[in-house]
């Protein structure tokens, strides 16, 4: 009885993380940014985004960030995103929510908390 609980627990888990994998699938364009309480939102934003694509790689636009950061690999690791660029720089985003439509990320970069929420993009 414990080993079928065991492996329904387990494949409840499995199944819940393919899930959010799968609702991350997509192009992503930021809403809104919170650099450590400075809100940024509307044109100042307008050409940020982030794709995470099925074969596990990314593409993105991210303020402040380097030509070389803009593409490369992703994992999902639990509720953190492993994102590893093409220079080999890694960063890992928290999922703080996601949904069919939104999604909010956040990381430290230099000792700053951000938080990036995002909505998909059309």
């Amino acid at each position: 009885m414990k080993s079928i609980l065991f492996t329904l627990g387990v494949a409840l888990l499995l199944f819940s993380c393919e899930s959010q994998k799968e609702k991350l699938i997509n192009k992503w364009k930021a809403s809104e940014i919170d650099l450590a309480g400075n809100v940024l939102s509307g044109e100042l934003i307008n050409d940020v985004f982030i794709a995470f694509n099925k074969d596990g790689s990314y593409q993105s636009n991210i303020l402040g960030e380097d030509e070389s950061d803009a593409k490369g690999t992703w994992v999902l690791d639990g509720n953190i995103i492993v994102r590893k660029s093409a220079s080999n720089k890694e960063w890992k985003l928290s999922i703080e929510s996601l949904s069919s439509d939104m999604l909010v990320l956040t990381y430290e970069d230099h000792g700053m908390k951000r938080k990036l929420s995002f909505i998909i993009s059309k």
